[in-house]
C-alpha cells in the first residue's frame, strides 16, 4: 500500500479504523475520487480487534461494512453475582487484517493510497508536512491520529489485556460472553469478556474500569489464566496477544470539535468519538464516516462543518451517559460498581440496544433509573450536576498528569 498521488482529493493523516473507515465509505459513494493516507508507523490498521450490536449501525452502512467482519454471533450473555442472562442481541466482530482486506480493493483500483513509515509534523486544512519536509496538498485533509481524548473532558479508563487460545478440549461456549463480573473485584469494576471463534479457540479479555491507566500486562496475564484453569480450559497456546487503555467520558465541559477552523478537523479517539460508557469505537466511525461519505462535495469548509455537527449533537446527545459514568467512578464504592452494570442489563432488550447505539430514549432513562438505585441516592444527586462536578475536580487537582487520555489523577468517589 505505498502508491502514493502527487495529490488527492483528500489526505487523511492516521491510518486507524477511523481513517481506513472514512477513506472507504467516501470512495463506495465517489469512487472517481483519490485518497491518500498516512500513517506514522511501519503498519496500517494496527493490532486490534473491534466489536459491536449490529443494531448499533444502520442497516444500510451495516451491509457495506460485512467485508470487515469475521465474526458474527446471534446472541451473547452477561453474567452477575445475582443473575446471568441471555441477549437475543446480534453481535459482530472484526479485526485489523479484516479491515485491512476489505480496503485493498481500492488499492488496487488505483483510489487509495496508504503510505506508512510517514510521519506528519503539520496537518492544515489543505496541506501536511511530514517529518522529512515533503509537503503535499489536498482540497481537504482529516487528522485521524490517534492520542489522547480532547482536554474538554475528564475521563476514567477501561484498560484490558486479551488472549486468543486455543484449548485442548472444546471450550463449550458457542456465544460471547460479554461480561462475567462474578470474578474478584479489583481495580476498580473488573469483568471478564470471552469471544468463542471456534469450539477450541476464542479471546479471553480481562478488563477493569478504573481511575488509573496503569496496565501490568503480567498481572492481567495471570489472571487470564486463572479464569481459563477456573473453567477447566486447558491452554495449548496463546495465539495472538492484545492490549490496551480505552477512555471512559465522565464529565465533558464542552463539544469536540476537533479542531479550529485552521487546523485540519479530527476524527476517531482524539476527537473523543467513541462510545462514553464501553469506550468502543466502531459505531462512532462508521456514522462520521458515512456522514462525510455522503457530503456532495469535498471541500476544507465542508468537511469542517459536518465533524464539528457530529461533535456538538454527540455532546448534547450524551449528557446521561456521562452522568452514568460519573455514578459508575465517583459516586459507587469500587467494590461495588459492578451493581450499576448489573441493575442495567436487567433492563428489556430494547434499552439495552439503545444504550449501546447512543440513542437512549426518555421512557429508557426512567427505566434504568426505576427500582433499587445501584448507588446511594445522595452520592448520585452528587455528581448529576455536570459543571459542578467538573470545578470540584479542577480543586482537586493542581496539575494534570502526564498519562495517556489526561486523566485527573484524583478522579474517584465523591464523599463532600
Amino acid at each position: 500500500m505505498q502508491y502514493t498521488f502527487e495529490q488527492a482529493d483528500l489526505i487523511i493523516v492516521g491510518a486507524g479504523l477511523s481513517g481506513l473507515l472514512t477513506a472507504w465509505f467516501r470512495l463506495i459513494e465517489h469512487p472517481a475520487e483519490r485518497i491518500l493516507i498516512l500513517e506514522a508507523g511501519p503498519k496500517a490498521a494496527g493490532n486490534h480487534t473491534w466489536s459491536f450490536n449490529s443494531s448499533d449501525i444502520d442497516a444500510h452502512w451495516l451491509q457495506r461494512l460485512q467485508p470487515f467482519i469475521v465474526h458474527h454471533w446471534p446472541g451473547y450473555s452477561v453474567r452477575f453475582p445475582r443473575y446471568s442472562r441471555r441477549l437475543p442481541i446480534s453481535y459482530a466482530t472484526g479485526n485489523s487484517e479484516s479491515l485491512l482486506a476489505a480496503v485493498r480493493p481500492l488499492v488496487q483500483a488505483g483510489s487509495l493510497s496508504v503510505r506508512t513509515g510517514s510521519p506528519a509534523v503539520l496537518v492544515e486544512p489543505t496541506a501536511v508536512e511530514l517529518a522529512d519536509g515533503t509537503r503535499l496538498t489536498a482540497k481537504a485533509v482529516l487528522d485521524a491520529r490517534g492520542g489522547r481524548p480532547p482536554s474538554s473532558m475528564l475521563i476514567g479508563h477501561q484498560k484490558f489485556v486479551g488472549h486468543r487460545v486455543r484449548t485442548r478440549q472444546p471450550h463449550g461456549l458457542v456465544e460471547p460472553l460479554l461480561m462475567d463480573a462474578t470474578v474478584e473485584q479489583r481495580d476498580g469494576f473488573r469483568f471478564i469478556y470471552c469471544l468463542p471463534y471456534t469450539d477450541t479457540e476464542l479471546l479471553i479479555e480481562d478488563t477493569c474500569y478504573s481511575e488509573n491507566s496503569a496496565l501490568n500486562e503480567n498481572e492481567f496475564a495471570e489472571r487470564i489464566a486463572e479464569y481459563a484453569h477456573n473453567n477447566a480450559w486447558e491452554i495449548l497456546a496463546v495465539l495472538h496477544r492484545e492490549k490496551g487503555v480505552l477512555p471512559i467520558n465522565v464529565a465533558q465541559a464542552r463539544p469536540a470539535l476537533g479542531s479550529r477552523p485552521s487546523e485540519a478537523p479530527r476524527i476517531g479517539l482524539a476527537a473523543g468519538f467513541f462510545h462514553p460508557t464501553t469506550g468502543y469505537s466502531l459505531p462512532d466511525a462508521v456514522r462520521l464516516a458515512a456522514r462525510i461519505a455522503k457530503l456532495p462535495h469535498l471541500t476544507r469548509d465542508a468537511l469542517f462543518r459536518s465533524v464539528s455537527a457530529y461533535a456538538r449533537e454527540k455532546w448534547q446527545r450524551e449528557r446521561f451517559y456521562r452522568w452514568l459514568n460519573r455514578m459508575l467512578f465517583s459516586a459507587a464504592e469500587p467494590a461495588h460498581r459492578y451493581r450499576v452494570l448489573e441493575h442495567f442489563y436487567a433492563l428489556g432488550v430494547g434499552p439495552i440496544q439503545r444504550f449501546y447505539a447512543g440513542d437512549l430514549s426518555l421512557a429508557d432513562k426512567l427505566r434504568l433509573l426505576s427500582g433499587r438505585p445501584p448507588v446511594p441516592v445522595w452520592r448520585a444527586l452528587q455528581v448529576i450536576n455536570e459543571r459542578k462536578f467538573l470545578r470540584r475536580q479542577k480543586c482537586r487537582s493542581s496539575a494534570p498528569v502526564d498519562v495517556p487520555g489526561n486523566v485527573n489523577p484524583h478522579l474517584g468517589k465523591e464523599t463532600d
